[in-house]
């Protein structure tokens, strides 16, 4: 196996086995998940591990209807159709016998006290405190998440 191999055979589950995921492999995968770079070290990120399939079939309802509702919201029926087509993507998790919930605790700006005392523009800070950062920090987290 070459060294980039975990690279170029990463792949997309869409299928899933109807069997319990073993603790010590969600263990691991967790571990690998917090070893992901973050933004200034804040570790920003939190994991929740579901395995209550009526909780996950209850998740997967919520974002059907969010989903469906954004669909509503599109100008034409075309579009509709296009948003809605994605729809069996966005819920495929409920076939499986686990789901992680990920999620972030706010970006903390540590600069932001320093530059509201030098009059820094509030656009400018806006910018600093947009989500972006954290949403990096669950993205090298869930890509270590294998």
């Amino acid at each position: 196996m070459s060294e980039l191999d975990f690279i170029y055979k990463r792949k997309s589950i869409r299928d899933f086995k109807d069997a319990p995921v073993p603790k010590e492999d969600i263990l691991k995968m967790l571990e690998a998940a917090t070893y992901a770079p973050s933004p200034k070290h804040q570790q920003n990120w939190h994991f929740v591990v579901v395995q209550d399939q009526e909780k996950i079939k209850q998740m997967a309802d919520v974002v059907a209807k969010s989903h469906t509702a954004i669909a509503n919201m599109m100008e034409t029926e075309e579009e509709q159709k296009k948003y809605m087509k994605f729809l069996p993507y966005y819920v495929t998790f409920q076939r499986g016998t686990v789901a992680v919930v990920v999620y972030s605790k706010p970006y903390d700006m540590i600069e932001e006290k320093v530059l509201m005392a030098n009059n820094v523009s509030e656009d400018v800070l806006e910018v600093l405190r947009s989500p972006q950062s954290a949403a990096q920090g669950i993205g090298a987290a869930v890509e270590n998440f294998y």
